[in-house]
């Protein structure tokens, strides 16, 4: 049986977006379990956690989705709010994509 991880991650994101963070997590979780280092996956797992306010969780899936994807905006953008729920500005400041600081 094949599973497409396209499919699944869409699902995530619709439940997330819908506040069903406990589907989107079960969806994530077959995912992880095909594609653990899925630059999605990891975005979405960090968002999760930021909106439960699980700061330290949210920067272990954001930083390594910045760290594997460096040129995915969104994923440096959820990092600095990670960075701004923590209340550490210098790291937001740092971790901006460059367009979104000269503008």
């Amino acid at each position: 049986m094949m599973i497409d991880v396209d499919f699944l991650l869409d699902q995530a994101f619709a439940c997330f977006n819908s506040g069903d963070l406990e589907s989107a997590e079960d969806l994530l979780n077959q995912v992880q379990r095909i594609l653990p280092t899925h630059g999605d996956l990891l975005y979405l797992k960090g968002l999760i956690a930021l909106k439960k306010k699980m700061y330290s969780q949210a920067n272990d899936f954001l930083s390594m989705a910045v760290k594997l994807y460096p040129k995915k905006e969104a994923y440096q953008e959820a990092l600095a709010d990670v960075y701004q729920g923590e209340k550490n500005y210098v790291y937001q400041f740092v971790s901006l994509p460059k367009e979104k600081i000269s503008n």
